[in-house]
């Protein structure tokens, strides 16, 4: 694996399904020869750092979302709104802190929540972002990522992973979903 060809994989702490299920997502960045950087919180920390020892596990913020059995999931998160919001204040904190080292710039997805959270973040640290189509050819985003002088890449599936990884170049690339 090449350290220069990292990919920051953030795991939320909403379960401990987000973390085993990511571990596809690590072993096949390792296939293809990417330095996979976690980062996690409470118990997901703790198995990735037991599962993926040979990694650099970043402490990130966490949600800490409780789940309630006897009120419906939508108004149960609802009334955790004024925590969730704090918790994006301490997570935009974190990410402004790894910005020093890490800058990120691209954002290639489909329309998702994570697109909007990791825009609106990068909006608050005044970091240039660069939405991109996820239906357009490799060779339209390597002139983007030239042209606009794209430092880090987020993306959104296998598909654009595949496409931007042909032309990334030494940039490092993100993602937020589950990737085959």
């Amino acid at each position: 694996m090449k350290a220069d060809r990292q990919v920051l994989v953030c795991v939320l702490d909403w379960g401990l399904g987000h973390a085993t299920r990511c571990a596809v997502i690590i072993k096949d960045l390792q296939a293809l020869e990417y330095t996979p950087v976690l980062a996690a919180h409470g118990a997901a920390f703790f198995w990735l750092k037991e599962n993926f020892p040979q990694l650099e596990i970043i402490e990130k913020p966490g949600y800490e979302v409780s789940y309630s059995k006897e009120i419906p999931f939508f108004i149960d998160v609802f009334r955790q709104l004024p925590k969730l919001f704090s918790r994006i204040k301490e997570e935009k904190k974190w990410l402004d802190e790894l910005l020093e080292k890490r800058p990120f710039h691209a954002i290639i997805s489909d329309n998702c929540p994570e697109w909007n959270f990791v825009d609106f973040a990068l909006q608050q640290i005044g970091a240039v972002s660069v939405p991109m189509y996820p239906t357009i050819t490799s060779d339209d985003y390597e002139y983007i990522f030239n042209h606009a002088e794209v430092k880090t890449i987020f993306v959104g599936n296998q598909e654009i992973l595949k496409k931007a990884s042909k032309v990334s170049g030494e940039r490092k690339i993100f993602y937020f979903k589950r990737l085959k």
